[in-house]
């Protein structure tokens, strides 16, 4: 596995990876089409996120296998920066698993507060599991410094 920072060049391939991930689905042309229009990994919310220098993909042989999708919220929260995870997908559970560990050690390595996540799937695949904490019904929050809220 081979884990690395996504750019704007990444953006099709990631647009195509999930277009193949429903079709592998049996989902119709049509129905594809649509959910691409509505999704979290269509283009321009790629190329926002892309951007930003916090998304992570991780390869096999050069085919993608995990990405996610981040970005840093200053004032979230009254905490002053803090790692959104927009989203993540994964065809492979070591590959996601590579991936959280990254995430989380360059968010302490960049002196962030927190990650936040919706995604079960990160909390879940994340080496820190027992440091998640459920903040509502849809976030998850771990801690990344040493504040105590």
């Amino acid at each position: 596995m081979e884990i690395k920072s996504l750019r704007m060049e990444d953006a099709q391939t990631i647009f195509d990876w999930e277009r193949l991930r429903l079709e592998e689905k049996g989902l119709a042309e049509i129905e594809v089409q649509m959910e691409s229009w509505k999704s979290r990994w269509r283009m321009e919310e790629l190329e926002h996120y892309l951007e930003q220098g916090w998304c992570f993909g991780s390869f096999f042989e050069g085919k993608l296998q995990a990405y996610v999708l981040a970005k840093v919220i200053p004032f979230f929260r009254s905490h002053t920066q803090v790692l959104w995870i927009e989203n993540l997908a994964f065809n492979n559970e070591e590959a996601l698993r590579g991936l959280t560990k990254v995430v989380y050690s360059y968010a302490r390595e960049k002196h962030l507060q927190s990650i936040f996540a919706e995604s079960e799937d990160f909390v879940n695949y994340s080496e820190n599991k027992a440091s998640w904490k459920q903040v509502d019904q849809v976030f998850f929050k771990i801690n990344t410094s040493k504040n105590e809220d």
